[in-house]
């Protein structure tokens, strides 16, 4: 009976020995199924690994030959810039002598112009100088005629002018004569 209540209690505890390494098995089974899980994910990603490196190497080339451009433009942008600055300094050149060459133009054509004017101004002076000589002596003999004229009526408008005009000025030319038109 003794060896049968031994044997019970080591059927215990080795049923409990039992049971507890078949739960260590299944955590340890779990452990397993995800350490697969880990490696089948990692075997993928190594799988991958050459094709992603290919397309890095790719845009690493890609990137050089983009450097490449870019350093050709800006050469290329530096050259038109020293070009435009060169054309700008060119056509400020170029404005500040035409404005120059203009003003001299302008000046030299004034000048004629003014010279013109006066020629012409002279000429029609002279003209006039020479039909004045000619009317001077009948404007004489108009002036006298008319003096003696309105030498009476002279007298007579005075006053009547003062008071009509408002002011002592003698008028200049004022006879009954031009009154009655």
């Amino acid at each position: 009976m003794l060896c049968g209540l031994w044997l019970r209690r080591r059927l215990a505890v080795a049923r409990d020995e039992t049971a507890l390494l078949r739960m260590t098995l299944e955590a340890r089974y779990a452990e397993l199924s995800d350490t697969r899980a880990a490696l089948s994910a990692e075997q993928a990603r190594a799988a991958r690994l050459p094709e992603l490196e290919t397309l890095l190497e790719q845009e690493r080339l890609t990137r050089s030959s983009l450097e490449v451009r870019l350093a050709r433009i800006e050469t290329e942008r530096e050259e038109q810039q020293r070009r435009l600055e060169e054309k700008i300094a060119t056509l400020t050149d170029l404005r500040e002598a035409m404005t120059r060459e203009f003003q001299a133009a302008a000046e030299q054509s004034l000048r004629g112009s003014q010279q013109a004017f006066f020629e012409l101004a002279n000429q029609s002076f002279a003209q006039h100088q020479e039909r004045s000589g000619e009317n001077s002596t009948a404007y004489a003999a108009s002036s006298r005629r008319w003096s003696r004229r309105c030498a009476t009526c002279s007298a007579s408008i005075k006053p009547a002018f003062r008071t009509w005009s408002g002011c002592a000025r003698t008028p200049t030319v004022a006879c009954a004569h031009r009154l009655r038109r």
